[in-house]
């Protein structure tokens, strides 16, 4: 049994966004918006906590 709430992206997607963070070219605004995620999501990958 799993506790805490649902993850909203996926393990292929979670990666993606680290990379896109990564390389710069993009905002967290940008890449929150095009994963439609709200902006603690991105957030928090980038500090990788």
């Amino acid at each position: 049994m799993k506790v805490g709430q649902r993850l909203n992206l996926t393990d292929h997607r979670r990666r993606k966004a680290i990379r896109r963070c990564d390389h710069g070219e993009e905002t967290l605004a940008e890449i929150e918006r095009s994963y439609n995620v709200s902006g603690c999501v991105i957030s928090r990958l980038d500090g990788r906590q």
